[in-house]
């Protein structure tokens, strides 16, 4: 069977080792295949399965998965499940929730990557003749696998940051990240910092998250789509809830 060149963009666990603690290898997202050869009554994470799970969540309150800035009501849940219905009608079968999950383990170091499951069509592709041509130009012609992780996340994330505790960021973390990029004198980096505030920021709220610039570029991060928080619980795809804050956005190139 011949290898296909696949390119991805999307959330990934840094620095993986071989059965990596922070990873549950029993999470039907990680190993159906195996499930599926072994029980007969198993049934493969599916869209279906999923939306169906997000509505339930929804009319539940979310209280468990909802992202850090949703409200009870579930509201982000409900448009998400909407959002990946209208994306299997139009898929007509093509769309597997699965593909939202890369899991590599045997060729070059681990990698676990995430997709947010609406973004699929266009944040994963494969057998792309651009993509082989480009291959071909690459030392070695391109057959290893790469991993590159990004400074800042992707699309609509692009301009979004949290704390590495997993607090949501005002813009003005964006700004801070920016400016720092292009070299502002720390003095007025240090003011920027402390301004940043809690994307849920009350009026009468005084906290200060950062002392200074130093302590705001060593904790602040792209921020994780919620949708991936979401997906991680129904996949149980981690043995703590909190390792969904250590993911972060990556481009990767492999054979598959």
């Amino acid at each position: 069977m011949s290898l296909r060149l696949n390119k991805a963009i999307g959330y990934a666990l840094p620095d993986l080792v071989p059965n990596d603690p922070r990873i549950n290898q029993e999470s039907p997202l990680l190993n159906w295949p195996r499930l599926e050869e072994e029980n007969e009554n198993f049934v493969t994470p599916s869209f279906e399965g999923y939306i169906a799970w997000l509505k339930e969540a929804a009319a539940a309150g979310a209280s468990a998965i909802r992202s850090r800035s949703q409200p009870a009501s579930g509201f982000g849940t409900n448009i998400e499940a909407t959002l990946l219905q209208i994306m299997i009608d139009k898929a007509r079968g093509t769309a597997r929730l699965t593909d939202a999950v890369i899991y590599q383990r045997e060729s070059g170091p681990d990698i676990l990557l995430l997709i947010p499951p609406v973004y699929i069509h266009s944040w994963l592709r494969r057998d792309d003749s651009i993509d082989y041509a480009e291959a071909r130009l690459q030392p070695g012609g391109g057959l290893d696998n790469k991993l590159v992780r990004t400074d800042v996340g992707f699309g609509a994330y692009s301009t979004r940051f949290m704390d590495d505790d997993g607090t949501d960021l005002s813009s003005t973390a964006a700004e801070f990240v920016q400016f720092a990029e292009a070299g502002m004198p720390s003095d007025e980096l240090d003011r920027i910092a402390r301004d940043i505030r809690p994307l849920d920021w009350k009026f009468n709220d005084d906290r200060q998250l950062y002392a200074g610039a130093a302590e705001a570029s060593a904790r602040i991060v792209p921020t994780v789509p919620s949708d991936l928080r979401r997906l991680s619980a129904y996949g149980q795809l981690f043995t703590s809830d909190d390792v969904w804050k250590q993911l972060r956005p990556v481009l990767y190139t492999y054979w598959s």
